[in-house]
């Protein structure tokens, strides 16, 4: 199992080149009900639901890489909409000081390599909820 306890997102940008890789640590928190399950992903604040485990770890993946495929490469601003959208959801250096840093460079559209984790609560309804980690790379 991945040693991770809070959901990351890790960027690595490539210098002179308009490019950056995307690498998650992806928390899904699994409740059964009705026969299914109700699936939660902290930091992103996502809900849906799912038919057994492989099905809501597919979910998580994908809904993962849609919302971060949709701020980094089809909004105005790209990368820096990302950077800024993972701001605004808490996703944390864990120090105010770094955070401003990177911040400042993003808005001065010079990324850099960082990585942030969401230290977001769950929601009560899975608070006893089982975990399914995983990580993934959404870019090459």
């Amino acid at each position: 199992m991945d040693d991770f306890q809070f959901p990351f997102i890790t960027l690595k940008s490539f210098k002179g080149k308009n490019k950056i890789n995307i690498s998650v640590g992806i928390l899904t928190l699994l409740a059964e009900e009705d026969g299914g399950l109700s699936c939660y992903l902290p930091g992103f604040d996502i809900y849906f639901s799912a038919t057994d485990k492989r099905a809501a770890e597919k979910k998580a993946y994908a809904l993962t890489r849609m919302y971060c495929d949709h701020f980094a490469l089809h909004r105005k601003g790209g990368v820096k909409a990302l950077y800024l959208e993972l701001h605004r959801l808490g996703f944390t250096t864990g120090n105010e000081n770094t955070d401003n840093a990177i911040l400042g460079r993003i808005m001065l559209n010079n990324p850099t390599n960082a990585t942030f984790e969401s230290y977001a609560s769950a929601p009560f309804d899975f608070e006893d909820a089982e975990v399914i980690k995983q990580k993934a790379v959404l870019t090459d």
